[in-house]
């Protein structure tokens, strides 16, 4: 996977009331004239007992009716090291 550029998030998520979440969005992103497709690659940490579930959506408005293209979703204890996921737009 290369990594053209990005950014660090931490969400802290123990001691929260079930029901609780977090959210972070993103800039919208423009495609290029005749490019179609995409991908939203990132990296995510999920390690402990109580670990909840991670969501990722992908939005594309040119699309689909809703914009929602791709749903992405973990739960649970992973490991104790980051994880690498790409969500391929197509």
């Amino acid at each position: 996977m290369s990594i053209i550029a990005g950014h660090f998030a931490y969400v802290e998520s123990s001691m929260k009331a079930n029901g609780s979440f977090g959210r972070l969005s993103s800039p919208t992103f423009t495609k290029p004239a005749g490019q179609s497709g995409g991908c939203v690659q990132f990296y995510y940490h999920m390690y402990g007992a109580d670990m909840g579930t991670l969501q990722v959506r992908v939005y594309d408005t040119e699309s689909s009716a809703d914009g929602l293209v791709k749903e992405w979703s973990k739960s649970g204890n992973e490991s104790c090291q980051s994880q690498s996921q790409a969500i391929a737009q197509t």
